[in-house]
């Protein structure tokens, strides 16, 4: 697993085209780090949301919901 990195998608949900859509500056050795960074983006409500869906099923590991943005946590392998 050394040869993987974690990049965040931020997806603004209040801009509807293209330009809403980034990549966060810094990329993450462990999936661990790129969870704290989205967490650390959310409020006490969204963090407790996201945790009880989690816990259902409702939602994959790597899917954040704020609310004015989505992160996404994408996994990239290096060559």
């Amino acid at each position: 697993m050394g040869n993987e990195i974690y990049i965040v998608i931020c997806n603004n949900k209040n801009i509807a085209d293209f330009t809403g859509v980034n990549v966060s500056q810094e990329c993450y050795k462990t999936k661990e780090q790129a969870i704290a960074f989205c967490v650390s983006r959310m409020n006490e409500e969204e963090i407790e949301k996201y945790e009880k869906a989690l816990a259902r099923g409702l939602i994959s590991w790597y899917e954040f919901d704020t609310k004015n943005y989505i992160y996404t946590i994408k996994v990239l392998n290096l060559k």
